[in-house]
């Protein structure tokens, strides 16, 4: 089985980056990951949907190759990050013809960990639980974590042991909902 995993914010050590590093060390062998890399994908420019740039062709492919999409999410401003949500309409758009039934993100299911602050991300959840039934996706499970000693984890990054429990009963979830 084949999953893409994004990291909604593109710092190198990123909490987020790091549960999802975590998380892909916790699967089992039969599941294959990819990473979404949008730091070079443009803005989404409609005129630009019947030659999309090369990038996008990229994110693309791996997608429709994918079962799901595990994104890792921060919250910024109570929503999406910009460059997430980029990634996102690129991949919510149709790929022929405007038949929005050929978007990459058309029947994916979609798993959402927050690695944030006191609101363990509920914001992002909230606004990723709106988006993603419009883009043909199905949300199956969202957690979000609440990092009590943030400088710890700063100065070992490594993932704290009750968010690396946490994570391994969401991916349980999830590859259930996949199988």
């Amino acid at each position: 089985m084949k999953l893409v995993f994004a990291a909604g914010s593109l710092r190198q050590n990123s909490f987020n980056r790091k549960a999802m590093e975590k998380a892909a060390g916790l699967l089992p062998p039969s599941v294959q990951v990819t990473y979404a890399q949008y730091a070079d994908l443009p803005f989404l420019n409609e005129d630009e949907e019947s030659l999309p740039p090369i990038a996008v062709v990229r994110e693309r492919q791996k997608l429709q190759e994918a079962r799901g999409l595990w994104l890792f999410c921060p919250e910024y401003n109570h929503s999406i990050p910009g460059g997430l949500k980029n990634y996102l309409d690129w991949m919510s758009r149709p790929t022929r013809g405007g038949d929005r039934a050929t978007a990459a993100s058309r029947g994916k299911m979609v798993a959402v960990t927050t690695v944030a602050g006191s609101s363990a991300g509920a914001h992002v959840r909230a606004a990723l639980a709106q988006a993603l039934p419009v883009m043909g996706a199905q949300l199956v499970c969202d957690e979000g974590f609440t990092l009590h000693d943030e400088n710890a984890v700063k100065q070992s990054w490594r993932v704290p042991i009750d968010i690396t429990r946490a994570l391994q009963q969401q991916m349980d979830v999830f590859l259930a909902a996949l199988a």
